[in-house]
């Protein structure tokens, strides 16, 4: 399969995913007086939504709206709630940490395997100076910018399977991105980062997959910190009292 290629038919929808989490579901339900009392399907639940939503799109040119949707739902399985300043904790630091413990549990390699197989797409990304943070930081400092050096590293982070920098930083680009979408910092449908957009969408997808089925299969007795914003009960108390899952029997 192309690195470059449109979105993959082989890729799962979400209707796979759903099927692949429904027995989990359903043994943690058994295995809890309240399956909702847990905040992995809440997680999931919020995280399919917006999948699905991509892929009710009809236009497959509405890159803008893929990338953005799928960030959305990349966001509902890293946020947490920090406690101590009663606010979400920062992306920055919630994203490392999501993505170090994705990593930890991937016993399977998947996250590996797809950036491998998907290397040219990756190293189009990391190599494109206009989502490199430092490039921007250059071009105000009136600065020169040696895009070499990105290729190097990410060559390095290959040959060594640093997995986790080498995921790190493509999020990092692709973060970029969302950011100047969200933020007004971008024009919608632009001509000049159609390429760009399309590409960060496509390697979000690639990642998102292997991110879900991770969770799904290795990540129920997993504490992914306090969800955000839960979902509140009648009587005005939050559905999850606590962020720390029960260990199913």
């Amino acid at each position: 399969m192309s690195g470059t290629s449109a979105d993959s038919a082989s890729l799962l929808s979400v209707r796979d995913l759903r099927r692949r989490w429904k027995p989990t579901k359903e043994r943690l339900v058994k295995a809890t007086r309240n399956g909702e009392s847990h905040p992995l399907p809440i997680r999931l639940h919020r995280a399919f939504s917006w999948l699905a939503a991509v892929e009710t799109l009809a236009d497959s040119e509405q890159l803008d709206q893929r990338l953005i949707f799928r960030w959305i739902a990349l966001n509902s399985l890293y946020g947490r709630w920090d406690g101590k300043i009663d606010e979400p904790t920062r992306d920055a630091e919630s994203l490392r940490r999501f993505l170090s413990t994705i990593i930890r549990l991937d016993h399977d390699g998947l996250l590996a395997a797809s950036l491998q197989t998907h290397k040219p797409l990756a190293m189009s990304i990391l190599e494109d100076e206009y989502v490199n943070d430092y490039f921007w930081r250059m071009v105000r400092e009136d600065r020169q910018f040696r895009p070499g050096r990105t290729r190097r590293l990410a060559e390095e982070w290959y040959r060594e399977a640093n997995w986790t920098k080498l995921l790190d930083e493509l999020l990092d680009r692709v973060y970029l991105v969302r950011c100047q979408l969200i933020h007004g910092a971008a024009t919608y449908d632009s001509k000049m980062n159609r390429e760009t957009v399309r590409r960060c969408g496509l390697m979000l997808r690639i990642v998102m997959q292997s991110i879900l089925i991770v969770m799904i299969d290795q990540g129920l007795t997993t504490d992914w910190g306090e969800l955000c914003y839960p979902p509140i009960s009648q009587s005005n108390s939050p559905a999850f009292p606590s962020a720390r899952p029960s260990r199913p029997k």
